[in-house]
Order: structure tokens, then C-alpha cells, then sequence
């Protein structure tokens, strides 16, 4: 029988950012493709800042503020002055946009790693340029989802029972496998698939 494994949000927090991208952010296999691994960031910045508010997950046009929430609610001051809307350098814009939708960042970001020269989150004197560091943004990351889960167990966030709701079902055989509740398989398919609830 096919077991299905069944996450919560925190189970993703746990399993997803703090496992699964630090493995990839670390990994010597894919030391050659430090890019793409700043998406990883930026998205898992966003979920953290869904998972701390009252919406429901599907529920739109709460991009903007779920990552600057989570910029403020979760990571370090040095963070703040950029999660907010007309600042000089705005992270949701500058990066998280720019990169999830150009899959570049905008002028005003460098993306690098500890190999090169400059140091996470300096600003170029003269014109806007902030500097982001890879390797010192995933564990500022990782920081701040540790931030988000003592968060709720402490009861501190808007909605402790969102994080605890089965958020995402994975059935043992297909491994690696996001289950979509748009898929439509029957019993004899070969992959059958759960429906995740809509949260």
C-alpha cells in the first residue's frame, strides 16, 4: 500500500527551508550554479511571511506584503530599511520580483557569493547598489525561520492553526512529488493522486 506523508506548514519550514536548501545552498554538486539558488531564497522568504498571517495560503495579492512582513517580523534590523515600499533600494522589487519574474535582479541588486569581494547587504557609496551575499543570506534565512517557529510556539503569530492545518500531502512512491489539487487521476491511473487542502 502507498503510504502518503501529510506536512504542515512548519513541517515545510523544518523540512523544505531549513534541510532542503541549505543542502543545495551548501552542496558542493551544485557549487557551480550559485544563481538560481537565490529564487530558493527569495521564495522561501515570502512563505514565511504567508505562513505568519491570517490569509489563507491560495488567497492573492499578498505577495508584497507577506515578504516584507516576514523581512520585519523575522530576519535582523539590518533588513528593515529595505522592506518598505518607495525606499531606495526595495528588496521586494529590486529582488524578489526581479528575479521571480525576469529571473534577473533589478540595477540596483549585485548577487554573490563569499567568494568575491563584497560583504552581505553593503551599499555601494554614490548610487543604490546592495550587495547580497548567498551564503550569508541563506543563513539569515535560516535564522529567521527559526525566528518564525519559536514564534509559534510561543503563540505569537496571527494564526497558530493555519501553521498546524495539513498543508501538503506526498505520497511515499513518488517522492520529490508535489501532489496539486488541479490533478485529476482515477483510481486505476498510475499516479493517483491526494488533494491537498485549500488553505
Amino acid at each position: 500500500m502507498d503510504k502518503t506523508t501529510i506536512l504542515n506548514a512548519q513541517q515545510i519550514v523544518q523540512e523544505v527551508i531549513l534541510r532542503e536548501i541549505k543542502t543545495i545552498i551548501y552542496s558542493e554538486q551544485t557549487a557551480s550554479a550559485p544563481y538560481v539558488k537565490f529564487i530558493l531564497i527569495a521564495n522561501a522568504i515570502e512563505f514565511l511571511g504567508a505562513c505568519g498571517d491570517k490569509f489563507p495560503f491560495i488567497e492573492g495579492g499578498h505577495s508584497e506584503d507577506r515578504f516584507n512582513v516576514a523581512l520585519k517580523n523575522y530576519f535582523n534590523g539590518k533588513y528593515h530599511k529595505y522592506a518598505k515600499a518607495g525606499s531606495i533600494i526595495y528588496m521586494y522589487e529590486d529582488f524578489r520580483c526581479a528575479m521571480i519574474h525576469q529571473l534577473r535582479p533589478s540595477d540596483k541588486v549585485n548577487l554573490t557569493q563569499r567568494s568575491g569581494t563584497h560583504r552581505h547587504l553593503d551599499e555601494e557609496k554614490g548610487f543604490a547598489m546592495l550587495h547580497l551575499v548567498l551564503e550569508d543570506f541563506y543563513d539569515d534565512l535560516e535564522k529567521a525561520a527559526k525566528t518564525f517557529l519559536k514564534m509559534v510556539a510561543d503563540g505569537k503569530i496571527p494564526d497558530k492553526q493555519k501553521t498546524e492545518a495539513d498543508f501538503l500531502y506526498v505520497k511515499q512512491s513518488d517522492s520529490g512529488t508535489t501532489i496539486h489539487n488541479d490533478s485529476q487521476r482515477d483510481k486505476n491511473s498510475r499516479l493517483n493522486c491526494v488533494q491537498r487542502p485549500k488553505l
